[in-house]
């Protein structure tokens, strides 16, 4: 079209019946192309793509019956002679309607990918079953703090044998609500992970009182699937967290105080403080 309409300006003077034809048989040929991309655009079914099918589609018609009017294939009409002027109209209004809508789509497509990036990002961090963090994501959290933090490792009595009597949908029942107890128990400013099977793990600033006893209590009393009974057992440690050494000292420590404690029989709280050297 940019060829013909520039060979147009230039030899329309010197033969304007040559040039005028050679101008419409340009329009039936870009009609040739221009249909079946709109065709095609429409088969796709897309929203807004119809959208533009019909903008474009109306002063293209017009111009390829214009073309015929020109090759003297149809009659002249005074609507279809002065018609440009409505199919530009049609297709300015029909565009904006569909490059508004296309916008609104990317708007909702931006919002739907954050949102799923955003729940991409909780799934990774969070334990599927519980809903707690996962062992990885409380690491990144607990690990530099500063000041002295306290270390609960809970691990429920003879999961197994749970298992064994009501299932393992009973078993991951009985997870979930020992995860609820726990998130009931502490305060807002401590983190809760489930970090093994059956283990869960509290950290909080040891300045801030969790009552280990507390939770065990309310664990008996709770509720469980098929009315089963179950118990936990805790240890604890205090110490820094400032490292990943710091970690493990103080999780090998908080280990030790839950092995004496199920030593002990069980369903009870053993404590334990990590030596000066680790606090220095």
């Amino acid at each position: 079209m940019t060829v013909a309409t520039l060979a147009f300006a230039v030899f329309a003077p010197v033969a304007p019946y040559l040039t005028d034809r050679a101008y419409t048989y340009a329009f039936l040929a870009q009609m040739g192309v221009a249909g079946p991309i709109l065709w095609r655009a429409w088969r796709l079914r897309s929203d807004y793509l119809g959208m533009f099918v019909l903008a474009w589609g109306a002063p293209i018609t017009l111009a390829c019956l214009r073309a015929f009017s020109s090759l003297g294939l149809i009659g002249w009409s005074f609507w279809l002679d002065n018609s440009t002027l409505a199919s530009m109209t049609i297709e300015a209004l029909l565009s904006s309607i569909a490059v508004a809508y296309r916008i609104r789509m990317l708007s909702r497509e931006r919002d739907v990918a954050r949102e799923r990036e955003i729940a991409a990002l909780l799934l990774a961090d969070t334990d599927s079953l519980t809903g707690l963090l996962n062992r990885r994501a409380f690491l990144t959290e607990v690990i530099g703090r500063s000041g002295e933090q306290t270390l609960l490792i809970a691990d429920l009595d003879h999961f197994k044998r749970v298992n064994e009597t009501i299932g393992h949908d009973g078993g991951d029942e009985v997870l979930r609500v020992f995860a609820r107890t726990l998130r009931e128990s502490v305060p807002p400013e401590a983190l809760v992970a489930r970090i093994g099977g059956e283990e869960f793990a509290i950290v909080a600033p040891a300045d801030i009182l969790i009552e280990p006893r507390a939770i065990l209590e309310k664990l008996r009393a709770g509720r469980m699937p098929y009315d089963v009974t179950v118990t936990a057992s805790i240890g604890t440690c205090t110490g820094p967290l400032l490292r990943e050494v710091d970690w493990k000292a103080l999780y090998a420590c908080a280990d030790r105080a839950l092995f004496e404690a199920k030593s002990a029989g069980r369903d009870r709280v053993r404590g334990r403080h990590l030596p000066d050297r680790w606090a220095a």
